[in-house]
């Protein structure tokens, strides 16, 4: 744990019994520049992206992470992540879907910002009456769904693609074998995790 900006080691004894603090992991004290370094230059985010988007330095590490051809960033939101994999090299061509028409528009705004809109294909689509062939897919669930809904949508992806990754909050249960990374705030508390497969 780090408190104001120190590593804190709590030991006790006896032991105290793990507990589940669901507002450990909530703190969300970012800037519009943490979220898209180009912020200045006209940067379309809503609400939920204000709430929910990977911050810049996180998705471009995460982008790095990912194998060389097609991805397909599966809940797309207001881009962050699709304008992440589109900037690096060895991504062919990134398809960034979206159920929600506005926020897909405004994933297209900021990816022009970016530079990037010509690698990216936007579709407006539910993913789950879809399926996108021969890719490595990304899926960043909407959290607010709650705990079964992104439980099912793990399921979901890993039984229909052979490779891929999800974005998850710290706190749900995966099983003790699955390839995990988790991500942390600048402040030293766990942001969310990395599920990868395949």
């Amino acid at each position: 744990m780090v408190l104001a900006g120190v590593p804190v080691q709590v030991l006790c004894t006896p032991p105290v019994p793990k507990r589940e603090d669901r507002a450990f992991f909530l703190p969300r004290n970012r800037s519009p520049e943490d979220l898209f370094s180009l912020w200045n230059r006209g940067i379309q985010l809503d609400e939920e992206g204000r709430y929910s988007l990977t911050p810049e330095h996180m998705a471009m590490d995460i982008a790095k992470s990912v194998p060389k051809g097609i991805i397909w960033d599966a809940f797309c939101g207001c881009g962050g992540n699709a304008i992440a994999f589109a900037r690096q090299p060895h991504i062919t061509k990134v398809i960034a879907t979206d159920i929600d028409k506005d926020r897909l528009d405004m994933a297209k705004h900021n990816a022009q910002i970016y530079g990037v809109a010509q690698k990216i294909d936007f579709r407006c689509m539910d993913i789950r009456n879809t399926q996108v062939k021969d890719v490595f897919v990304f899926a960043d669930p909407p959290w607010g769904e709650g705990d079964d809904f992104l439980q099912s949508m793990r399921i979901w992806f890993q039984e229909k693609y052979c490779k891929g990754m999800i974005k998850l909050p710290v706190y749900l249960a995966v099983p003790e074998d699955s390839p995990i990374r988790i991500y942390c705030t600048k402040e030293g508390y766990p942001s969310f995790m990395i599920e990868r497969w395949g």
